[in-house]
């Protein structure tokens, strides 16, 4: 009799154990589902905290950028300077607005030297240009933007040219030809491609575009003269056609205003 009440006891004292432990596991698991929506309540704020923080600065982007100025420099004309003998070089300056619409003014210098334009002679062309006009910027994808845009240009210009003119019956003859004040006009279409190389940089370089600049340019300007025709001007390039493609590289540095 006695074994069998310590053995009751025994089974008492037992599942009054498992019952205090099962519990202190319930209590245990309600505190950590506690925790476990208290951290995802947590996630939550922080997240809504970091699309708030993405947002303001997308504000502050949108902002800082509807305007800017816009410097750049043609350095394709430079490598090709430093291999040939042609000298060139060109500038430009855009003005954005919203960005998508830009004001674009463009200036450069070329001594043209074009080769077998004219038999057993050698012709140069020099001068300056300046076009004008404007395009409108579509984005790609963030920092990579592709623009179309009209421009017009004018160059004033010189050209210089020697030729000698062989004959079996008579002795040969050298003439040459100088002619000062010339001018041309044309217009351009343009197809312009353009991304931010460094868009991740947190310096002064996340401000620096690189690309590539497509023409279609349309003569204008009447090229035939009583001796030698022009056959290079300054900006537009052969005038073996009215119209004439071209593609130049450039770099250009954003200023936001």
């Amino acid at each position: 009799m006695k074994h069998l009440q310590k053995y009751i006891t025994s089974l008492v004292l037992i599942a009054s154990s498992f019952a205090v432990v099962a519990q202190e596991v319930i209590q245990d698991s309600v505190a950590v589902q506690e925790v476990t929506r208290d951290s995802a309540v947590v996630q939550e704020v922080s997240q809504d905290s970091i699309v708030v923080q993405e947002v303001s600065q997308d504000s502050v982007t949108n902002k800082s950028t509807n305007f800017a100025v816009l410097i750049g420099a043609d350095y394709g004309k430079g490598i090709e300077s430093l291999v040939s003998d042609q000298k060139k070089w060109e500038v430009n300056l855009a003005f954005s607005l919203f960005s998508k619409v830009r004001i674009i003014g463009e200036y450069g210098y070329g001594n043209l030297q074009p080769h077998n334009v004219i038999n057993n002679g050698t012709y140069f062309s020099e001068g300056s240009y300046f076009r004008g006009g404007g395009e409108y910027v579509f984005t790609v994808k963030p920092k990579i933007y592709l623009s179309l845009g009209l421009m017009f240009a004018q160059a004033k210009h010189t050209d210089h040219g020697e030729a000698n003119i062989g004959s079996e019956m008579w002795d040969d003859m050298d003439i040459d030809f100088s002619r000062n004040d010339l001018s041309a006009n044309w217009f351009e279409w343009i197809l312009n491609t353009e991304a931010q190389t460094f868009r991740n940089s947190p310096n002064l370089l996340a401000n620096v575009y690189w690309g590539t600049r497509i023409r279609i340019r349309f003569l204008t300007t009447d090229i035939s003269q009583p001796d030698f025709n022009i056959y290079a001007i300054p900006g537009y390039g052969k005038t073996y056609s009215n119209i004439v493609p071209a593609v130049n590289f450039f770099i250009k540095y954003r200023i936001d205003i």
